[in-house]
């Protein structure tokens, strides 16, 4: 007999990367506006900075980096004049990860120009909570990692290490 085919929807993980991207997309922009939605975050999110700044401590579980995040707002509210963040995301499965985030930051600080550029790199995983808990994210983001590609003026890389 002949048998019905149904058209295939996206899998969970699918869904949960287009929630997280669409996230992502609303919370950079809005950096210098709002905190960001934490409610992609698993758990036991791990965060690492990488160039330059290797030898800096790894961050483990959502309550030390939403901490980071909220004192790396608060120092950037305090300090930078006409922030604007802007980013790009795409696929960061060459890099072995689930999305790639290309963002800047730009604005004054004293009077000076600040710019920066990085990479930021996030995995996604199957969260461990019950799926009637959050069925919207079955995947959360369980990493992500910063590779700094430009920072000026060269001086705000210290004040950075001191904020972590």
């Amino acid at each position: 007999g002949d048998l019905l085919q149904r058209p295939v929807g996206p899998s969970d993980y699918e869904l949960s990367l287009g929630r997280i991207t669409d996230t992502l997309r609303s919370d950079y922009p809005a950096f210098f506006e709002r905190s960001p939605s934490f409610h992609i975050y698993d758990d036991a999110i791990v965060f690492m900075l990488g160039t330059p700044f290797h030898g800096v401590q790894t961050l483990r579980g959502k309550r030390s980096y939403c901490k980071a995040l909220r004192a790396l707002q608060t120092l950037a509210g305090n300090l930078v004049r006409d922030g604007i963040v802007e980013c790009r995301i795409g696929d960061g499965t060459p890099y072995g990860h689930a999305l790639k985030v290309h963002w800047t930051c730009g604005g004054t600080v004293a009077g000076y120009d600040l710019r920066i550029e990085a990479i930021s790199l996030y995995s996604l995983t199957p969260s461990a909570k019950d799926p009637g808990e959050c069925p919207l994210l079955t995947h959360p983001v369980s990493y992500h990692m910063i590779e700094f590609v430009n920072i000026q003026p060269p001086s705000l890389r210290s004040m950075l290490l001191h904020v972590w």
